[in-house]
């Protein structure tokens, strides 16, 4: 006797056990497999139950002579039935499913993407941004700068210093000068770096941006920074 047949309810590639195993396909990798032997239906016992019926009935006396006829054609759609039971076990075709339950087999595989996936996408979600110092209106009076924004970060045998000056002032400020101080740990300056502005002058609610960098072995020992802003109001 020949080692059992499986098949793959996905891609209907079939194989036998000897040469793979059962729980998955050697073709597509799916683990939607089974026999190939469909599961016996439930239309054979009911026929076969039913000509029994018919049959002690007849045997009884209990049916008229028509009984005779009625039981002949039980017992041949009982052997058509089972002639097609027989041929789909030849052929290898798997049993039919109903559409929710394939509508369900379907969609597993992507209900598990999604629960894998759902913690990422957790953290990838941006969290709410505090408002900006952009987003404040000017206020009146003369001009007043203030320093926000300003980050540092050490590259190779530098330390470079970003950040942005903004004019919250009613007034013009005007030849803006931007002083970066490179501390170590102590608080001990290791440099002093005259940063390079976008702008020279700031009209009330503008802003520009600033950076300045610190070489040499200095910039290893860099722990902090300070800045400092000068400007010259309008006449």
């Amino acid at each position: 006797m020949g080692s059992p047949r499986f098949v793959c309810h996905r891609c209907r590639a079939k194989w036998k056990t000897s040469r793979h195993g059962t729980q998955e396909c050697p073709r597509c990798g799916h683990t939607l497999v089974g026999p190939t032997d469909p599961a016996p239906g439930r239309a054979v016992p009911a026929l076969l139950l039913g000509l029994g019926l018919l049959a002690a009935a007849w045997w009884l006396g209990l049916l008229p002579g028509e009984a005779e006829q009625a039981l002949e054609r039980a017992r041949e759609t009982v052997e058509e039935a089972a002639g097609r039971v027989g041929e789909a076990a030849s052929e290898g075709r798997a049993p039919a499913r109903s559409p929710a339950q394939g509508s369900s087999q379907r969609d597993a595989p992507r209900r598990e993407r999604e629960d894998r996936d759902a913690p990422a996408r957790a953290e990838k979600a941006p969290a709410p941004s505090a408002p900006s110092a952009e987003a404040k209106p000017p206020a009146k009076g003369p001009a007043r700068l203030a320093v926000y924004g300003v980050g540092g970060a050490r590259a190779g045998d530098r330390y470079l210093v970003r950040g942005r000056v903004r004019n919250e002032g009613g007034a013009e400020a005007q030849a803006l000068r931007v002083t970066v101080e490179f501390l170590g740990p102590g608080g001990e300056v290791l440099g002093r770096v005259d940063a390079e502005p976008s702008a020279r002058s700031l009209a009330p609610g503008a802003s520009c941006r600033f950076a300045a960098e610190l070489r040499g072995e200095a910039a290893a020992r860099v722990a902090k920074q300070r800045v400092t802003v000068d400007f010259r109001g309008a006449p």
